[in-house]
């Protein structure tokens, strides 16, 4: 794609993802580049060697996730930012500079948190690093003999590429060999988000902010991660409509099921309805419409996202993360200890427990992979290639037969029990801040009330 002479607004020094072309080429149209990240050198002109391999990425797959495009923007800002330090060009570098390039990786010095980088980010790095000079030598935009993946033909940079298949599965996947590339670390094992740290969260707000509408939406975010086990940009994408239609299934005594968008992976754009408690959809309604809408009347502003700043605007899932290190600081709990994506794990680790057990006590067989088996009969008949097309029939049918309809009841209770624990823990922290006795009966009033 040579785009060089297309305009280009909202710049900064590393990446812009406000950033559009707003005169695309012919084979896409503006839309097609929103929110693509645009690659700067120091000095503040456009790497386009870097930008141009972004926008390769983004062709060959147009329904790649925005936060995926972002890591690969970071990574490339890292190396142009290493390049321009060192005085050299994706068109000088040789072998011995990728040594170079690990040292830089390494110094807290160049680092936007001042930290050093794992061995497995710094590999990630020289992996983009390689596949960048593979798309410019195909292009023609550096030497001929630039890089080489072949053992038998020498170049500038020589990098042997490997297939294997990762444990568990049957697809094969590319890699590289070079002698720069650090030994890789085994990555710990997340573990679910522990109740204590849980109730700590929702105890913090009352001293990170006296603002009771980041107070309110703040107990309501985290009910929401809780609840659901959404990613932080799927809860910032929760519409009115959905907690709507969730009040609807209340009135003619169903489970009540929020809609959530997928925004990641295969099933990117899927909507998936999720079971959730009547107390959770009552309280989230009752934040729209006493702490949400009138923050909107009072702004002028009108739109269907629930979570919002303080200026009525949609909250990003970016800034959901943010807000969620700011009040963690609060506390002394450690990223690994709390995270919007440990709720997510908590989440997914209660629901396959229970209907694990179900399963296993059901057939008292543990190498009886009935879900497997029915899976690949089902495909085999259909002509599926992916398991994920087939695991919502056996989801449903499940259901329907009642295997699961108890397990659902009984995750249900649980966290509604969580949920009255939870509004009664943070009344009890927010007590201890109150000074007039008026203020901590009311309190008294809402506890009796849980």
């Amino acid at each position: 794609m040579n785009l060089h002479n297309q305009l280009i607004y909202k710049t900064n020094k590393e990446c812009d993802l406000s950033f559009k072309y707003t005169n695309p080429s012919s084979r896409h149209n503006e839309r097609d580049f929103s929110g693509i990240p645009l690659i700067m050198h120091s000095n503040g002109t456009v790497c386009w060697e870097a930008t141009d391999y972004l926008l390769h990425r983004y062709d060959l797959k147009q329904t790649i996730a925005k936060n995926t495009l972002e890591k690969y923007a970071r990574n490339l800002s890292r190396i142009v930012s290493f390049l321009d330090y060192s005085g050299l060009s994706f068109n000088t570098l040789v072998d011995s500079d990728l040594n170079l390039l690990v040292e830089y990786l390494q110094n807290p010095k160049f680092s936007k948190n001042k930290s050093i980088s794992a061995n497995n980010q710094i590999n990630k790095t020289l992996y983009i690093l390689f596949k960048v000079l593979i798309f410019l030598q195909k292009e023609g935009r550096v030497t001929k003999n630039k890089i080489s993946t072949s053992l038998e033909i020498r170049a500038d940079i020589n990098v042997e590429e490997i297939t294997f298949a990762p444990k568990g599965s049957h697809i094969k996947r590319s890699a590289y060999n070079h002698p720069t590339l650090l030994p890789s670390q085994n990555s710990a094992k997340r573990r679910p988000i522990t109740e204590s740290a849980i109730i700590k969260m929702h105890e913090a707000i009352f001293s990170f902010t006296e603002n009771e509408f980041i107070q309110q939406r703040w107990a309501n975010l985290l009910q929401t991660m809780e609840s659901t086990g959404a990613r932080e940009s799927e809860i910032a994408n929760l519409r009115i409509s959905s907690v709507n239609q969730a009040l609807n299934d209340i009135k003619n005594h169903k489970t009540p099921r929020l809609a959530v968008i997928t925004l990641k992976g295969g099933n990117i754009g899927s909507i998936r309805k999720i079971p959730v408690t009547k107390e959770y959809i009552n309280d989230l309604n009752q934040f729209i419409l006493f702490v949400r809408n009138p923050k909107l009347v009072e702004a002028s502003i009108e739109h269907d996202f629930i979570f919002i700043t303080n200026k009525g605007v949609p909250m990003t899932g970016k800034r959901i993360y943010d807000h969620f290190k700011e009040v963690r600081d609060e506390t002394d709990l450690k990223g690994s200890d709390a995270s919007p994506h440990l709720f997510r794990n908590k989440f997914i680790t209660k629901h396959v427990r229970k209907r694990l057990k179900s399963l296993l006590e059901k057939h008292g067989n543990y190498k009886t992979g009935i879900e497997s088996f029915v899976i690949k009969k089902v495909k085999q008949l259909t002509g599926h290639k992916s398991d994920s097309s087939i695991w919502p029939y056996v989801d449903d049918l499940m259901y329907e037969f009642d295997s699961f309809k108890k397990i659902e009841e009984e995750i249900l209770a649980l966290d509604s029990r969580n949920i009255k624990e939870r509004q009664m823990r943070r009344l009890l922290a927010k007590a201890k801040g109150l000074k007039t006795i008026q203020a901590k009966a009311k309190v008294i009033d809402e506890l009796l009330s849980i």
